[in-house]
């Protein structure tokens, strides 16, 4: 199986995480305070909502603990701590626009580069595995039927998985350019796809049973808790026609389709 490689902390990645987060929000903080200051002197109605607009664009506060909850690799620690660092040059807590937001938002040239830097970051890797599931060899029955799954289709709920992600989009709002934020941190972590692979492989064998009674496809359920995510996720994406939940007018239709699973996951020298 895919393994997960958790970071053994030492004392010292706790110090430079502390450390790290904690200049980070110092200047947060010392920006807020001097927004504040700005605020409250200026007289003119408009540039006082400038400045409000400007506050209201630093970004939300990092906590230690979120940090390590995000991060399972030491290359993925020293990203995320080298992001944080780079809040730290001259000129990131400039405000500046949301490429073509309909509603003038703003951020920090910080975010917007980090956002920036993850799309590209995901894309490439999204595309890559776009690439190796479209030359994968269509499946049925367990048979080669001569075509990659690209020449034959993807599904669009698998094409829309892989397509590339936009860091930023026209209607985008303060919450929604957050979330995205978020949304791009997961997904840039080196075990984001072993993840996904792992949830896959456990929501299909959920849906197996929920149409076929456990002892009639118990074999199929030990071949795939015995299988790599990777080679799970290669078998499944390879099949024609998923028929997980399925319905069955007859037990002739049931037994055929326990076969057609068996023919799949269960290798031909194991099959009795």
């Amino acid at each position: 199986m895919s393994r997960f490689y958790n970071i053994r902390w030492k004392q010292s990645d706790n110090a430079e995480i502390r450390k790290t987060v904690k200049n980070f929000n110092a200047k947060i903080t010392r920006l807020e305070k001097k927004y504040d200051k700005l605020i409250s002197e200026e007289t003119d109605v408009e540039k006082r909502r400038q400045l409000r607009t400007e506050k209201n664009a630093l970004p939300n506060r990092v906590q230690t603990k979120q940090l390590k909850e995000l991060v399972e690799t030491r290359q993925d620690l020293k990203r995320e701590l080298n992001s944080l660092k780079r809040f730290s040059k001259r000129g990131s807590e400039d405000v500046v626009d949301v490429p073509e937001n309909k509603y003038n938002l703003k951020t920090t040239r910080w975010q917007r580069n980090e956002m920036t830097r993850r799309a590209g970051v995901i894309n490439r890797k999204r595309k890559e595995r776009y690439e190796e599931v479209y030359n994968y060899s269509a499946e049925f029955r367990g048979e080669e039927l001569g075509y990659s799954i690209g020449e034959l289709g993807m599904g669009s709920a698998d094409e829309n998985q892989l397509k590339p992600i936009n860091a930023f989009n026209p209607s985008m709002a303060r919450g929604d350019l957050e979330k995205k934020f978020s949304v791009l941190m997961e997904e840039s972590q080196s075990t984001f796809w072993d993840k996904q692979e792992m949830i896959m492989m456990e929501n299909y064998k959920n849906a197996l049973l929920q149409s076929y009674a456990e002892d009639d496809i118990g074999k199929v359920l030990d071949a795939i808790d015995n299988m790599d995510f990777k080679d799970f996720y290669k078998k499944f994406m390879s099949q024609v026609g998923k028929f997980e939940n399925v319905y069955f007018p007859d037990r002739e239709q049931y037994w055929d389709y326990v076969e057609q699973l068996n023919s799949i996951w269960i290798p031909q020298t194991e099959v009795s």
